[in-house]
Order: C-alpha cells, then structure tokens, then sequence
C-alpha cells in the first residue's frame, strides 16, 4: 500500500474521465428492476453457474472475488482512514473486513442474532462466523439466485439462515424467523438505494427486536463541493444514483441515537469513500 497522487489516478481508473465528461457514462437509476438486471440476473447468476460447474467446490469468497473488477492482488486506486492511496483489491478487503467485525463483536458477544440486510449469497457472514465464535447469523437479500446460492453453501450448518427479502417493503417479515434480538448490518447494500427513508421506516416497526444497527455505507450527500475530491464524489455519487441521505436522515431522526460515525475510513475506490455507523433506536 502506498499514498496516490490525485494527478496519478487516471492512470488506474477510469473514472476521472466519466465524472469530467471526457469519457461516456449513462448515468444510472437506481430502481427494483436494475437491481433485478444487474444482480439478480447477472452478478448473481454467473456465481450460481460457477458454483455448480465447479461442483460445489468453490466458498463465498471465492465467489464474490470472481464478480470483482479486479484481481485480488492487483493495485488499484483506494481509500484508507481518509488517504488516496494505491493498495490491493485483497488489503482493502481484509480492511473492511476487520472494520465490519470490530464493529459487531458486541453483538455476538450480547448472543444478539447479526442480521445483514442485502446479504447476496452470504460471503460476509461466512468471514464474521470464523471471526466471533458462537454468533448467529441470518442473511436477506433481495435476489432469489443469491439466496439459493447461500443454500447450496451453507447447507446444513446450522448457525446461519437466508431468505429474501426488499428493501423497500413496509416490514421485513424475516424477523418473525429470528428468536431473540437481532444486530442489524448493511455493507455497501444501502449504497443500492437513493433513499434509506424506507429502510429506516422499516426498522422502526420492530424496534423492539432490535439491539443496534452497524453499517458501513457511502454518506455521498456529505462531500464538500468546494474542494476537488469532494466535488468529484459527489458527482460519481449522482452518476451512480448511489445512496446520498442516509446520515442526514439518522442524524435528523429524534428516534435514533446515534454511537458511531466514523468517516472515509475505507474505500474500493478513489470517489466512494465508505462510513461506519453505529446506532439503536432511543
């Protein structure tokens, strides 16, 4: 890992270009049926195909690298407690990873159930399992193809469950499936969604059941437009249609006591830095 100059990075992406206009880029819209088209019909599809051409050999992480944009041990422009720097696709990774189990171990340590809301087909619940012992995991997510992947890879043991689910469903009915209190965990799955309003919605229905909510998200309506890299990512925020109100609306909700709002402390790339949350219901 090593620091990155702004003036290096079209070097390592092509993003530079596509946010200056000098290269096209459709903008994106974020809507139920480019999930379906982009994840569940795609990214999803080749995982459950490759899963079974290798004949049930291959794990979740091996799967998730396999949809990735680059190899695992290939430089790439990336983010690090604030810093552009130039790190592999396998250092950010282990990174997040410790960020995301660092942030849960009081749930596991509770006995909590840690539910990850936008699950895919369960690789981050698979690195947390060998990571707090004795924890429960449900996944949820919004693609039936990565559902039935987690089956097929976690069949039989019996410490994690999937089903699916949306995001912008008036409830979330796989907490009936949960006994006892659940942790809640979004990573970069909020990201999918323009508006974390009925994410929130959804969760105050049962508040009850619910101990605390650890996200590791992009806060895209924060970049300051006065300075460059701000300005940029902001503009790759609005050209994904990412998710840019999801802290706003925590920090404006009288119902929501926020812990923890650790920022740009982690990012797969120079334009979408990511931001630890932690937060209950008051």
């Amino acid at each position: 890992m090593r620091p990155l100059d702004l003036d290096d990075l079209p070097r390592y992406t092509p993003w530079l270009h596509r946010l200056l206009g000098l290269e096209a880029f459709d903008q994106k819209v974020r809507t139920v049926e480019q999930i379906e088209s982009e994840y569940n019909a795609d990214k999803f599809q080749r995982c459950l195909d490759l899963y079974e051409e290798s004949g049930g050999t291959l794990s979740p992480f091996e799967l998730r690298m396999r949809i990735d944009r680059i190899a695992l041990d290939e430089e790439a422009d990336a983010i690090v407690d604030g810093a552009l720097v130039l790190a592999t696709l396998r250092e950010i990774n282990d990174r997040r990873n410790a960020l995301m189990r660092d942030a849960l171990a009081d749930a596991a340590a509770r006995g909590d159930t840690i539910l990850e809301l936008g699950s895919a087909f369960g690789f981050n619940l698979d690195y947390l399992a060998g990571e707090l012992s004795g924890a429960r995991f449900f996944g949820a997510d919004y693609s039936r193809n990565a559902i039935t992947l987690a089956g097929k890879l976690f069949d039989g043991d019996g410490r994690f469950a999937f089903d699916t689910f949306n995001f912008y469903d008036d409830r979330y009915a796989v907490f009936d499936r949960i006994e006892g209190p659940a942790t809640v965990l979004t990573a970069q799955a909020i990201e999918q969604t323009p508006s974390a309003a009925p994410l929130i919605a959804a969760l105050k229905r049962d508040r009850e059941r619910i101990s605390e909510v650890v996200q590791i998200e992009p806060d895209h309506g924060a970049h300051d437009p006065s300075t460059t890299t701000g300005a940029l990512r902001k503009r790759y925020g609005v050209l994904n249609d990412y998710n840019r109100d999801l802290v706003s609306l925590l920090e404006s909700d009288p119902d929501v006591e926020l812990l923890e709002k650790s920022t740009n402390i982690i990012g797969f790339n120079a334009f979408n830095p990511l931001t630890r949350l932690r937060w209950r219901f008051r």
